[in-house]
Order: structure tokens, then C-alpha cells, then sequence
């Protein structure tokens, strides 16, 4: 499998992504924003290419370094729409495993193009709404565990903590 940096390096990666977001100062803004291997493995992304892990036995177009990261950072970050499909296939060992094989699906790539700005703000909202509600289900957790009142005094310990750390440092 072909490493992605052989057919993206970082100059031709960012002049396509400059190219294909012309019209979108808030795209060109983040992709200056990005590293070189998140804007590389974007481009290639919305070149209609597929990436997955070096080292994978899964047919991808391109292979990438540490490439969990990356992803995790557009999605997370930047809030692209990346689509991942987990594909099984056998180990080393013979075992079954599944490994992750990553790209932009049309539709997302033409809302992306039409109006990224809009497609970033509803990811973003989504992305909040997730973490709101995991952190809600882990208080109800520790609340369970360690009833209303431990929980309540360890919060005001943290905030009388935090203001003491904001006048020593501010």
C-alpha cells in the first residue's frame, strides 16, 4: 500500500485544499490551522481517497502513520465529516480483528463544499451534545456511588481550589 505523503506532500496537499475551498475563507482559515499530516490526510480525503492505518492487511488507497490521531483531530477538532468502515480481517496470529478504513462520503463532501461553514457549526453542535450528555450519565455514576452530598463537597473543594489557583496565577 502506497504511504499518503508520496502522492500528497504537504506543499500539493495544501494548494488542492486552497484550490477546492476558494470560495471559503472559513475553510482556508482552518486548513491553515491544520499540520501537515492532518491537511494531508484531508486532501486526500476529499480527493475521493480511502486511508487506513500503517501496517493494516485491509485495502485502502493510502496508508498513513499514527493516522488515529489525525482522524481524531478532524473530527474533533475541526469537525470534518469523516466516515470510518470496520472491516474484520484476520491478525498476525490468525485471530480475527477488525481494523478501520477512513474517508468523506460524497454527500458530505458536496454540503462541505456548498456550505462548510454551516456542515462545521451542526458537527460541532452534535459533538457537543455528545460530551453533555456523557458527562451527565458520568455525575449521575459518582453521584450514585458516592451519594449527593460526598459528590456536592467535592465540587465546592475543586471550585474553592480553582479561584485560588486563578488569583495566584492571574
Amino acid at each position: 500500500m502506497t504511504k499518503v505523503t508520496i502522492d500528497y506532500p504537504s506543499s500539493i496537499a495544501r494548494r488542492k485544499l486552497s484550490v477546492l475551498f476558494n470560495n471559503s475563507p472559513f475553510m482556508l482559515s482552518l486548513v491553515h490551522d491544520m499540520c501537515d499530516s492532518q491537511a494531508i490526510v484531508l486532501a486526500a480525503m476529499c480527493d475521493g481517497k480511502s486511508v487506513t492505518s500503517a501496517g493494516n492487511r485491509i485495502e485502502a488507497d493510502y496508508e498513513v502513520t499514527k493516522l488515529a490521531a489525525v482522524i481524531d483531530v478532524l473530527e474533533n477538532k475541526f469537525y470534518l465529516p469523516v466516515s470510518r468502515m470496520k472491516i474484520a480481517t484476520a491478525s498476525d496470529t490468525g485471530a480475527g480483528t477488525v481494523q478501520a478504513k477512513y474517508h468523506i462520503a460524497e454527500d458530505d463532501m458536496d454540503s462541505l463544499l456548498q456550505d462548510p461553514e454551516a456542515v462545521l457549526l451542526m458537527r460541532e453542535r452534535l459533538a457537543l451534545s455528545k460530551l453533555k450528555s456523557r458527562d451527565e450519565r458520568c455525575l449521575k455514576r459518582l453521584v450514585a456511588v458516592h451519594g449527593y452530598e460526598e459528590v456536592f463537597r467535592s465540587l465546592q473543594a475543586l471550585g474553592a481550589a480553582n479561584d485560588s489557583f486563578g488569583r495566584d496565577c492571574g
